[in-house]
């Protein structure tokens, strides 16, 4: 154990200066630390020698050579619940809007006849209500694709 680590749970946690981006650096040399974190961290511990895996990878990203990843990373689990929140808010608004539609009509109340998320057929309005009532930085269509996907994996375990 190491001297500057306290047992959680039985787990061994590491306190010591610089502890996680040397442990993220150790795992994948070619890992991105995030600046805000980076600075947090040379801040907090501005009188601690600084480790030689985050000094590669601070000099690696001063001259260019440190890449950060594209795309949408990983799946975590804060993702996975909004993931799951927006799959039932749209599950929701979408079955009742095929009722609607199936019992008079979708021709709606004349002040939000002219609304941009009351346009299209139910799916497209209900991924509209659900993006507009979870205030998503995600176009409608990905709001669709994202309830369609959990619906599909509920279907098939």
């Amino acid at each position: 154990m190491a001297p500057n680590s306290i047992i959680v749970n039985g787990r061994a946690i590491d306190l010591s200066p610089f502890a996680v981006q040397k442990r993220q650096l150790q795992a994948d040399p070619k890992a991105w630390i995030e600046t805000h974190d980076l600075l947090a961290e040379i801040k907090r511990n501005a009188r601690e020698p600084i480790p030689q895996a985050v000094l590669d990878h601070l000099s690696d990203r001063l001259e260019g050579k440190a890449r950060k990843r594209q795309g949408r990373g990983r799946l975590t689990a804060g993702r996975k619940l909004k993931n799951r929140l927006i799959a039932a808010s749209f599950e929701r608004r979408e079955s009742w809007l095929i009722w609607r539609e199936s019992k008079g009509g979708l021709k709606g109340w004349p002040p939000i006849q002219n609304a941009d998320w009351w346009q299209g057929p139910p799916s497209e309005r209900a991924a509209r209500m659900v993006k507009r009532r979870l205030g998503l930085n995600l176009g409608w269509e990905r709001v669709r694709n994202i309830a369609y996907e959990a619906r599909k994996a509920s279907r098939n375990p």
